[in-house]
């Protein structure tokens, strides 16, 4: 694989000083105060808070299945592990820092009702996606910051036997080392995502050495995945290094076993990107059934131009792609 970079940047997070926070003892509550805790796997229960008090640093992963109105929350820090939660509802992950996850680090499957808040991801490591929502409902990713050596968000239908229906990406901010910072479509497993809002979100970088896996938005349909009806609106897209805005593509590769499933009503409303637009955006289908149809660009800024037709923002409309306008 391509080597990722180190992370060389200093982050200082601002946060408001918590309300009312948990303490140690309280009910329903496992506390992790000021130190380092190597905890190995823990299991988030039902009704349960586990709360990483500021300067604590938890080592190790967290976990819940079949649960309900549960939370992760605090100002410490998640290290060497990731929270996986499958078949729950109502869970709010908080105002926590995790770095330095072997793997994909906020895995919700089949997770429904539910939020993530104020969370800060800082990866250096291959294949460590941001979050993977698969098969998820009603969840929602809030005032979120990712700065990722792969996908920052992909969302897709991995190891689950529901869709993604009405999830809301917004007020965040995303940074891909090698890969996209939204990415839509592998590993569909025959289901479907829809109705997805990306809004009020800043992309600060995204870049990659090969083409293939290119794109600011990116959506790579496969696995006989059905993608429709996703909205992306009032974004800022700062000059990124080596990738495109766009990538839409119905296709087979490393991560897609069949280009299978369509593109349906796609719009992007108010996106301004301010950068070299060096490398063409593309969006192709793969056949007949296989297709994109129906994306809008509507108030679409390139250094301060707004975008009336495919040819000046640097779009190739590939084979099986309908009804791309730009307005």
């Amino acid at each position: 694989g391509t080597a990722r970079p180190t992370v060389s940047s200093l982050f200082l997070f601002a946060n408001a000083v918590e309300s009312n926070p948990p303490k140690e003892g309280d009910p329903g509550v496992t506390y992790f105060g000021p130190g380092i805790h190597k905890v190995g796997t823990i299991t988030l229960k039902s009704g349960e808070t586990i709360y990483i008090a500021g300067g604590a640093i938890v080592d190790g992963n967290i976990s819940g299945t079949g649960i309900s109105n549960a939370s992760i929350r605090g100002h410490g820090i998640l290290q060497n592990g990731g929270i996986k939660i499958d078949n729950s509802e109502h869970i709010t992950i908080e105002g926590i820092i995790i770095i330095n996850s072997p793997g994909w680090c906020i895995v919700p499957g089949q997770v429904d009702n539910s939020i993530i808040r104020d969370v800060k991801i800082i990866n250096k490591g291959v294949s460590t996606d941001g979050s993977d929502p698969s098969g998820c409902r009603n969840l929602t990713f809030d005032n979120v910051f990712f700065r990722i050596p792969d996908d920052c968000i992909s969302i897709k239908c991995y190891k689950v036997t529901k869709p993604n229906l009405d999830m809301v990406i917004r007020n965040s901010v995303f940074w891909s080392d090698a890969a996209h910072c939204i990415f839509i479509g592998p590993e569909g497993n025959g289901l479907s995502t829809e109705r997805v809002l990306i809004s009020h979100c800043d992309f600060l970088e995204c870049k990659y050495t090969s083409s293939d896996y290119w794109g600011v938005f990116g959506m790579t349909n496969g696995d006989n995945m059905t993608i429709r009806d996703i909205t992306i609106e009032n974004c800022n897209v700062e000059d990124f290094s080596n990738s495109n805005l766009v990538a839409f593509r119905i296709e087979s590769n490393e991560w897609v076993k069949a280009p299978d499933g369509p593109i349906r009503n796609v719009v992007f409303r108010n996106i301004i990107y301010n950068g070299s637009n060096v490398n063409t955006n593309y969006i192709s289908g793969y056949d007949e059934k296989r297709n994109v149809d129906s994306v809008i660009f509507e108030n679409l800024q390139i250094n301060g131009q707004r975008i009336l037709n495919a040819t000046q923002g640097r779009f190739q409309i590939g084979p099986y792609a309908t009804n791309v306008v730009f307005k």
